[in-house]
């Protein structure tokens, strides 16, 4: 039973390294059914087994830390990573691997809290913009040493993939908006 699990996840991990599409690991996201179920199966056979305590208290530690893990990430559970890199995805993954445009409301409101009435940013996905959602005058961040007076909204994603303004090596966001938008503040 096992191993046939493990098959079905090699089998689409095989697959999917023959494709020539690339945007994202939610390609292979199937390939965690077969993991989970052999590493339950695996779990399982160690809490039965007459073995060490110790080894079947390893198992439901490592359990435990899981859920553990899961939850700590709410309401955030699309950009999760691991818990290498929960606070900062775009260390090891961009593109849709982390940003669908679930921060771009939460990114709207915070604007709106600070009074913000312009607001440089080159958004990964535009599509709650085109919504016709409230948001601030929108300018494309330019380009140069320092980052421009006023607020601007770096997408993760566009930074990673596209490149952008050479300040995002030095400067420090005033906040995280969710887990796919920096929001930098000069006065």
């Amino acid at each position: 039973m096992l191993h046939c699990h493990s098959r079905f996840s090699a089998g689409l991990v095989l697959f999917a390294m023959t494709s020539r599409i690339n945007i994202g690991s939610r390609h292979v996201l199937p390939v965690y059914i077969g993991f989970s179920i052999a590493a339950g199966a695996a779990l399982a056979r160690i809490i039965r087994r007459p073995s060490p305590r110790s080894l079947a208290g390893a198992g439901i530690a490592l359990l435990v830390a899981h859920v553990v893990s899961g939850a700590l990430q709410h309401p955030d559970y699309l950009a999760y990573t691991n818990a290498f890199w929960w606070r900062n995805p775009e260390v090891v993954l961009a593109d849709s691997d982390v940003d669908w445009g679930q921060d771009m409301k939460r990114l709207a409101g915070r604007l709106q809290s600070l009074g913000v009435r312009s607001l440089y940013f080159n958004p990964f996905n535009r599509g709650y913009l085109m919504a016709g959602h409230p948001f601030p005058k929108i300018r494309p961040v330019p380009e140069g040493d320092a980052p421009p007076r006023g607020w601007t909204a770096v997408s993760t994603t566009m930074w990673k993939l596209a490149g952008g303004p050479r300040w995002l090596a030095w400067t420090r966001p005033e906040e995280r908006i969710g887990r796919s938008i920096l929001l930098f503040h000069r006065r």
